[in-house]
């Protein structure tokens, strides 16, 4: 993410295109790989701030070291069709009507199989399918795509080195982007932190916390004191 900057434009929770409002360097920091059950991985800090959803459909925001500590599944839901510089999302739709016409149907479920010996056009299919909303993993030589999952299972985060790294703020109104992967994800905790620093140096008396971001209103920490979502 270092060649990210304010006024980057980046893909927001809903799709579309927003811009990045803050950059904010964290110095050099253990980065660790969180892997999905599609495939792909997102590299992250401890602090790295996720909006989750557990096997019994509640939604959390919780950061890397949490996800670590917990025993639970946790779920990253797809975003899709996504604006797309490259490629309009009706070319996107005809290349998945393609690849639904060459590929295996599995009975009874709303699943292909497409089989290649060329990774560079099960990659291409994979891009396309995940910028769409749709679950898509390679496995060997074959794209196995479901259209009936609506969200991706976290399913491993290790350390993987140090490095440089930096957080940023977004102004979308769940302040949820597209990163690597087409994977959601939450940004900074700038606002979490101010908040804590607000409540306990004046501890003894009420606070009233404004927030124009629903999952940050939604969070187990704000929900301990009284906020207002915007």
């Amino acid at each position: 993410m270092g060649e990210v900057k304010v006024g980057t434009r980046v893909i927001g929770a809903d799709g579309r295109a927003c811009r990045v409002t803050g950059v904010f360097p964290k110095g050099i920091k253990d980065v660790y790989r969180v892997e999905f059950n599609d495939g792909t991985y997102v590299d992250c800090g401890l602090e790295h701030l996720w909006e989750v959803q557990t096997s019994d459909g509640r939604v959390e925001v919780l950061n890397t070291k949490q996800l670590i500590e917990s025993e639970e599944d946790y779920y990253i839901r797809l975003v899709g069709p996504t604006e797309n510089i490259y490629n309009t999302i009706e070319k996107r739709q005809k290349k998945l009507r393609e690849f639904v016409n060459y590929s295996q149907k599995i009975y009874l479920k709303d699943m292909y199989i497409y089989t290649s010996d060329s990774i560079s056009i099960l990659e291409e299919y994979a891009e396309c399918i995940r910028s769409l909303g749709h679950l898509a993993c390679i496995k060997g030589n074959q794209l196995l795509v479901d259209f009936e999952t609506k969200e991706k299972k976290i399913i491993n985060i290790t350390k993987v080195r140090q490095e440089e790294c930096q957080c940023i703020m977004v102004d979308h109104p769940e302040h949820l982007y597209v990163t690597d992967g087409y994977t959601l994800t939450h940004n900074t905790e700038v606002s979490k932190r101010f908040m804590s620093w607000a409540i306990g140096k004046d501890s003894h008396l009420p606070n009233i916390m404004i927030s124009y971001s629903a999952s940050l209103a939604k969070d187990k920490f704000f929900n301990r004191n009284r906020c207002i979502n915007t």
